[in-house]
């Protein structure tokens, strides 16, 4: 299992990112403004996402990856 941080901080700007954690390539684990820092590629092998809670540090950037799909995915988020 590789388990990509792409952010653990409460704060924003320079190189602090909110709480998202990237499980091998297909699933996430909140979607915080790390999640802006992966391309179209990454974005879409995005399978799976777990929500620890709903504060908006931790699922900012879900509508943005959800919308990075539309028209390119097969199916709701959970498909592909």
């Amino acid at each position: 299992m590789q388990i990509t941080v792409l952010g653990c901080s409460a704060g924003l700007g320079g190189p602090r990112r909110t709480s998202s954690l990237l499980l091998n390539e297909h699933t996430l684990i909140d979607a915080g403004s790390g999640v802006g820092d992966l391309d179209l590629a990454q974005l879409l092998a995005i399978r799976q996402v777990l929500l620890t809670h709903a504060h908006l540090d931790h699922c900012c950037l879900l509508p943005m990856l959800a919308d990075a799909g539309v028209g390119k995915r097969t199916g709701p988020l959970g498909k592909r």
